[in-house]
Parts: C-alpha cells; sequence; structure tokens
C-alpha cells in the first residue's frame, strides 16, 4: 500500500499538461466535490444516509458500493482547502479475482478517459494505469502486499486526485 501512494505523490507531482482525453477526469463522489470542506462533506454525506468515521483530515467508509464495484474501504482525504484527495480500495485472496475487478476497471477508465500512461511497476503483482486531464488524476492499481496485522492480500486500489489541492498538501510537507 505505501508503494501505491508512493508512486501516486510522484506520478502527480511530476505531471504536466496531459495529453487529449475523451472526457474530464471525475470530480464528485457521492455528491460532494474535490475542494469541499469536511464538515460540509460529512452534512452531504448524511444526507445521503453514508456515514462516515471522522479522523484527523479525513472521512472513511467501509462496504461500498461505488462504479459497480464493492469497495471495501473508501477514504475522503481533506487539507486546508477542502477533498483533495478519494481512495478505494478492495482486497482479494484471489490473484485471479484482484485481476479480473483491475483489468475490468482499466478498460471502463480508458473508454472514459482516453489514452492512460503506467508507472514503472509493471510486473506479475503491481501494475498501474494512470489518467490526468491536466487538472485532476485517476489511477487505478493492483499490488500484492502485507495490510497492518499481517497476512497477504492483492489489492486493488482507485485513486482519484485534484492535482492543484494535492499539490498545496504536498506543498505544506
Amino acid at each position: 500500500m505505501k508503494k501505491i501512494l508512493l508512486t501516486v505523490l510522484a506520478v502527480i507531482l511530476g505531471l504536466s499538461a496531459a495529453s487529449a482525453q475523451t472526457s474530464e477526469i471525475q470530480d464528485t463522489f457521492f455528491g460532494v466535490r474535490f475542494g469541499t470542506s469536511q464538515d460540509a462533506a460529512e452534512s452531504i454525506l448524511m444526507r445521503k444516509d453514508i456515514y462516515a468515521i471522522s479522523d484527523y483530515n479525513q472521512l472513511k467508509f467501509f462496504n461500498v458500493t461505488l462504479g459497480g464495484y464493492e469497495w471495501n474501504v473508501v477514504a475522503m482525504m481533506f487539507n486546508d482547502y477542502g477533498l483533495y484527495e478519494v481512495y478505494m480500495v478492495c482486497n482479494f485472496n484471489s490473484r485471479e479475482s484482484a485481476l479480473s475487478m483491475f483489468d475490468g476497471l482499466s478498460n471502463t477508465l480508458k473508454g472514459k478517459y482516453g489514452a492512460a500512461f503506467s508507472s514503472d511497476i509493471d510486473s506479475w503483482n503491481d501494475k498501474s494505469y494512470n489518467f490526468t486531464d491536466g487538472v485532476r488524476f485517476c489511477g487505478v492499481y493492483f499490488e500484492y502486499g502485507e495490510p497492518i496485522g499481517g497476512g497477504m492480500f492483492y489489492y486493488v486500489t482507485l485513486v482519484y486526485s485534484d492535482l492543484n489541492l494535492h499539490n498545496k498538501t504536498a506543498d505544506e510537507l
């Protein structure tokens, strides 16, 4: 999981204006747009009967369906400028099941956002496709790893970021 987050950060920080896309990258999740404050996001989610666990600068919810997929964890990340990143994670015991979800997501995203670029993590147990419209970023990742607490799982992670808000967060670090 750390490898994915570091890769996402490196990709986002290294992005320049991207090639033409077929569509703008999604900017709204469960009715919450990038830039929305954490308090406002909680209110929007509660009106939709989605209850999140509020943790320092993030809202987390579990076992949520989005985009036709059941996600084990969804996290919305906030900074002083509002919502800047949403990531969704699904874990699997089976490599085949995880790859099936990864391939399905990848194909859907390619159809929606156009050409993807992949990072240098393309191996038997690590794959990624990344998309950008120059303003927002979307990445889908497949990896094999150990969570906190032990055991090994295959993970499919989907990340959406507002590049400007994400870079402001990185600048604060």
